[in-house]
């Protein structure tokens, strides 16, 4: 019996004819990691340890130029609106150092004689606690069309509330606003 989805006039190509495929030559790529591209590009890249940065340092291929990162935070910070200091936790750039007090900030300033724009510092953004709402929670395990029992929703709006109240943040990050302060 003929099958339908052919038609009739449609010629037939058995796997072992040699109209089905014909050997063609092309030319590939070996990478020294012994993986085989058609892509001299992607070959070069594969076998490589190193490449050279926009800056023309050399640096691991699956790495960050460690020549270019106080360059490239030297470059970025000097783009940053600058603000007077209020005594906010201040972050430096340049030291990767969290300061959460005035005394710790002139300290650093006097024992590395540098300024405020040399050490690159940026005020902290605090980051607090978000609500939490049960039903988002518990979403995989609850049937559809079912919410938390009253008992949990009412412990969750407890924590909510105090979420809500606490005036401490659970940490600080980075801001990309540059810190002004007064020589000291």
């Amino acid at each position: 019996m003929y099958n339908s989805k052919f038609k009739i006039d449609e010629k037939v190509i058995l796997p072992d004819s040699s109209e089905a495929a014909w050997p063609i030559n092309v030319t590939a790529w070996q990478s020294n990691t012994g993986h085989i591209f058609l892509d001299e590009k992607v070959a070069r890249y594969d076998g490589s340890t190193h490449s050279l940065c926009k800056r023309g340092h050399l640096s691991p291929k699956q790495g960050y130029c460690a020549e270019c990162v106080p360059l490239n935070n030297q470059e970025e910070y000097a783009t940053y609106p600058k603000q007077k200091w209020n005594d906010e936790p201040l972050y430096s750039m340049a030291l990767d150092q969290w300061y959460f007090d005035k005394n710790s900030v002139i300290d650093v300033m006097r024992e590395t004689g540098q300024s405020a724009q040399e050490l690159m510092l940026v005020i902290g953004e605090p980051k607090n606690a978000y609500e939490i709402d049960p039903d988002e929670y518990f979403e995989e395990h609850l049937p559809d069309g079912i919410n938390v029992p009253d008992e949990i929703a009412e412990a969750f709006n407890t924590l909510n509330d105090a979420i809500r109240n606490c005036a401490n943040p659970l940490c600080y990050y980075p801001s990309n606003i540059a810190v002004l302060i007064e020589e000291v």
